[in-house]
């Protein structure tokens, strides 16, 4: 974060290289802070992990280098991806262990299948409980119902894809789950307060 001061070390090779994301608000931000990245300068990644993104910053240097005609687009899948896997690796407060274990494996559910048509039940199935337990704990934890949570997952990375693509609207719906695009854009105005099309002008006027 630019208002922080880091201190830089070298490994046993004696070298070393910074790779720079810059995002911008206001989505970056509502994101972040969605992801609990928003007060996280700094995270040591699990070597799996930190082998994960380092193929996907691999991945966007080389599209940076040959930028492909889609290079645009597949560049913010890449980047809202790494935001994805390192989220995991932050630390979190204290919390009753099944508890925690159980609306985690339900959150990263949903995270993982953006892209598929599901639902609480789906949540509850893959967190291992009921439709009922699953429930409680999103409103405990997160204060907010299930389907609702689900729905703003899906609307905001709707959102990522009007701001940071050129990928159509109908595309976009599909892309979260949403394959009718009238039922996309009417999920989409209730949340968001605008259509699709209304907010991508409006975002790109920022």
């Amino acid at each position: 974060m630019p208002e922080n001061a880091f201190e830089y070390h070298t490994g046993p090779a004696g070298n070393w290289e910074r790779i720079f994301v810059n995002l911008w608000p206001p989505f970056s931000s509502e994101l972040f802070r969605q992801l609990g990245l928003q007060d996280t300068p700094v995270l040591h990644l699990p070597a799996a992990t930190f082998s994960a993104v380092l193929g996907k910053f691999e991945r966007i240097l080389s599209l940076l280098r040959n930028r492909p005609r889609d290079h645009a687009r597949l560049l913010s899948l890449l980047v809202y991806d790494i935001l994805l896997c390192v989220a995991p690796a932050i630390p979190r407060a204290p919390s009753p262990r099944q508890l925690t274990r159980t609306l985690a494996s339900a959150v990263a559910f949903a995270e993982s299948h953006i892209a598929s048509h599901i639902n609480v039940r789906d949540l509850a199935r893959a967190a291992g409980c009921t439709v009922a337990h699953v429930s409680r704990l999103f409103q405990a934890h997160l204060h907010v119902r299930a389907n609702r949570w689900l729905a703003n997952l899906k609307m905001r990375h709707a959102a990522l894809l009007l701001d940071s693509t050129s990928l159509r609207i109908e595309e976009i719906g599909e892309a979260v789950g949403f394959p009718d695009p009238y039922h996309f854009s009417a999920t989409f105005k209730r949340i968001n307060g605008a259509s699709p099309s209304a907010y991508r002008s409006r975002a790109r006027r920022w």
